[in-house]
């Protein structure tokens, strides 16, 4: 008697079009010059792409990218990153991109901003 087995993959857009989790899911808050994280889960087959996008100011709706990988890690933080962010999750299946994108997320960013000290010698 011959077993034969077989592999079955199933490929699926990201979750029923939804992003899983999106942490800090109430935005943060961070000092000026310290570091912060954002994260964001999806499921599919293949794995999703990910993309972290900021809203930036305008006379329309731009967004930036600001990294391309599930975790976004902004270290030494300054005010230019201050805003709403989304998280895209996408993959491809049969020549057809598949996207979902997390609700908005605030980081705020508080504190001064340190400003350099210029010293003018004359002669």
């Amino acid at each position: 008697m011959v077993n034969k087995c077989c592999m079955l993959n199933a490929t699926y857009t990201p979750k029923t079009n939804q992003i899983l989790n999106v942490s800090p899911i109430h935005g943060a808050t961070v000092a000026v010059y310290n570091s912060t994280t954002l994260v964001c889960e999806a499921e599919g087959n293949p794995q999703p792409r990910f993309s972290w996008l900021q809203k930036m100011g305008g006379d329309g709706i731009e967004w930036q990218q600001r990294g391309n990988t599930a975790i976004l890690l902004i270290q030494n933080v300054t005010y230019q990153y201050q805003g709403q962010y989304v998280c895209e999750a996408s993959n491809v299946i049969n020549g057809h991109t598949y996207k979902a994108t997390s609700a908005e997320i605030s980081l705020d960013v508080t504190g001064k901003v340190a400003h350099p000290i210029i010293t003018i010698l004359l002669a």
